[in-house]
């Protein structure tokens, strides 16, 4: 195992022991609720690209392959139950998944890969992102950036050529 507080600094090492899985799974009343943006690769996906960190289709399937080693899956009704009983152990540990901004690849990508696996989630959609109708400012941003990228490596293409 990586030794991170020689690596990173003091503060997030101990951030990083706090969040490590031994810490995690030492505490009786462990949960996990991980979410994620988007699967897919991320050069196919301009408007997160310069946004978020993403995971491959099969990154994602490591992923949940390695939660499950040590995480049972419940629904977010179950989850809530759970809490209010301050009961976060049924076999395991318990997870739950989801989805911020409900993107399309969440729909084809990820659900396929959770309805195979019987894991629940949960995903946010806005309503007014739902078939284009608008867009979130920040995947504006990260489209333009996308753009502005695109022009710079056709400069660059040009000047090369005219050396």
């Amino acid at each position: 195992m990586i030794n991170f507080k020689k690596k990173i600094s003091p503060f997030l090492g101990n951030l990083y022991y706090v969040l490590s899985l031994n810490h995690l799974l030492k505490n009786n009343e462990v949960y996990f609720l991980p979410f994620y943006h988007a699967i897919g690769n991320i050069k196919d996906l301009p408007h997160i690209s310069n946004l978020y960190v993403t995971k491959n289709e099969k990154e994602f399937v490591e992923d949940l392959e390695f939660i499950l080693k040590y995480f049972e899956p419940v629904s977010l009704l179950e989850f809530i139950e759970l809490s209010k009983k301050k009961q976060f152990k049924k076999q395991k540990p318990i997870f739950h998944l989801s989805f911020d901004d409900g993107l399309r690849q969440v729909y084809e990508i990820a659900l396929p890969i959770l309805e195979k696996k019987g894991i629940p989630a949960t995903i946010f959609a806005n309503p007014n992102f739902i078939d284009n109708q608008d867009l979130f400012f920040r995947y504006k941003i990260s489209l333009i950036i996308h753009k502005l990228n695109d022009i710079k490596d056709i400069q660059k293409k040009i000047l090369k050529n005219n050396n």
